[in-house]
């Protein structure tokens, strides 16, 4: 479980980048360095499950489904896979990939509006989101059925 973490008073204009950076060294880097020293023994017991914690004070979040950007094209691959299949796996991850940009937008801006906490963007990520909450023990084996990684 990845529960440490620090805190900043004050507004987003009063702290300086130096504490945000202290800030995110912390509760961003520490996370994924603590996830990369446990992963091998998490895969090895073959029934863990990675816990984050988040913060009740955080702000309005939205989670896009499959909006039609250029993430899949642009996405940075690790060194030494094989270019045949990073295309293979860019190309099947685009089909995922439906709502135009705008509308995306338009969902957004309407959920800040109507100061939503949480904004789901697209029927994709709203049946996902009811996923998660109907069936939580299985969510990611059901949610990575026929999604390329």
């Amino acid at each position: 479980m990845n529960i440490a973490g620090v805190a900043l008073r004050g507004t987003f204009e009063m702290v300086s980048g130096e504490d945000f950076d202290w800030l995110f060294n912390i509760n961003f880097h520490g996370v994924v360095r603590m996830t990369r020293a446990f992963l091998p023994l998490l895969h090895a017991s073959g029934d863990a499950r990675l816990v984050n914690m988040s913060s009740t004070f955080g702000v309005t979040v939205f989670h896009p489904g499959g909006v039609r950007t250029n993430i899949s094209v642009s996405a940075r691959a690790p060194r030494g896979v094989d270019e045949a299949e990073v295309i293979r796996r860019r190309d099947a991850f685009q089909k995922f990939l439906r709502m135009p940009p705008a509308k995306a937008g338009e969902i957004i801006v309407r959920g800040i509006e109507q100061r939503k906490s949480r904004i789901l963007v697209g029927t994709d990520a709203v049946g996902l989101s009811w996923l998660a909450r109907l069936a939580p023990a299985s969510y990611w084996s059901m949610r990575s059925r026929g999604l390329p990684t």
